[in-house]
């Protein structure tokens, strides 16, 4: 099995994305609407449908490379900021 990135192991389309763009920007919450593979099967990009932005398409090099700005996955996201459940992540942020 060839894994390009191990970090964004299991990415598929439905995963729920977050863009952390730093400079007190408020965070883009998106979902991924495409997964682009390469001819051995192994995922290269991303398209990622935001909430307030245009729809992008990303290299998964990028994706959960933090810690600080980037594009991460929920799970990874919140796991970096410390959060347990999903109380604390609803009172800091407003969603889940």
């Amino acid at each position: 099995m060839i894994v390009l990135n191990e970090n964004i192991k299991g990415l598929k389309v439905g995963t729920k994305m977050i863009g952390d763009w730093g400079a007190m920007i408020p965070l883009s919450y998106g979902t991924v609407t495409d997964v682009i593979r390469d001819y051995k099967g192994v995922d290269i990009e991303v398209t990622i449908e935001w909430d307030d932005l245009r729809e992008a398409t990303y290299w998964t090099s990028e994706i959960n490379k933090g810690p600080g700005v980037g594009i991460y996955t929920e799970e990874k996201f919140y796991k970096s900021e410390g959060y347990t459940n999903d109380a604390e992540k609803q009172s800091e942020y407003g969603v889940i």
